[in-house]
């Protein structure tokens, strides 16, 4: 269970850091 508990976190801030990065690029592109 926890083995699976890490590993749904681990995806979660993965997805968040993509994101994070993705918004960094548009705000870039608009100035």
């Amino acid at each position: 269970m926890k083995r699976v508990m890490l590993i749904f976190l681990g995806m979660i801030f993965l997805q968040a850091n993509i994101l994070a990065q993705l918004n960094h690029g548009q705000l870039k592109k608009q100035r």
